[in-house]
């Protein structure tokens, strides 16, 4: 019948609850979020599952190709969860949810390997992302590309030298 009970205590002053309604397995409708709920006697409130909408593209290297296994998240605000895939093979991902703007949008890496023209761990984030209908946001990780050359005290090349560069 669409109805539950819940028991809860009243809120305060600084206080209120957030509802997360999350539909059954296999449902059409996406979890939902009703943030700053307060009360302090018996209430009724409504939640309306609207309409999922979703938001796919690509992640590509500086070069233009795919990159695979790479990490996309959208982090809700109010503590409704964050919402995360994984491109495939062709760098594709899709993320089916609820309209909103999102605290975060964030892609990340966490172990690339070095044949992958884009760095081994990064992370990408745009704050405050809108999503009110379908969207396609095709990324390209903005890298460049440093040519190290390792030499000995003496002007020679020195092979198989592992380097890494960090962020102090």
């Amino acid at each position: 019948s669409g109805n539950t009970t819940l028991w809860l205590l009243p809120t305060g002053t600084n206080t209120s609850y957030n509802f997360i309604a999350t539909p059954p397995s296999g449902s059409n409708q996406v979890t939902t979020t009703v943030s700053n709920i307060t009360f302090t006697n018996d209430t009724q409130e409504t939640i309306i599952l609207p309409q999922p909408v979703t938001l796919s593209g690509h992640v590509y290297d500086p070069l233009g190709n795919p990159v695979a296994g790479q990490t996309v998240q959208l982090i809700s605000s109010g503590g409704g969860g964050i919402f995360s895939t994984t491109t495939n093979s062709s760098g594709i991902y899709s993320l089916t949810v609820a309209p909103a703007t999102y605290q975060a949008f964030v892609i990340t890496a966490d172990n690339n390997n070095s044949s992958v023209n884009v760095s081994q761990h990064y992370k990408l984030i745009s704050s405050n992302y809108p999503l009110t209908q379908d969207t396609t946001a095709d990324i390209t990780v903005p890298v460049k590309k440093v040519t190290v050359h390792i030499k000995d005290a003496s002007g020679n090349s020195v092979s198989n030298v592992s380097v890494k560069a960090i962020i102090p």
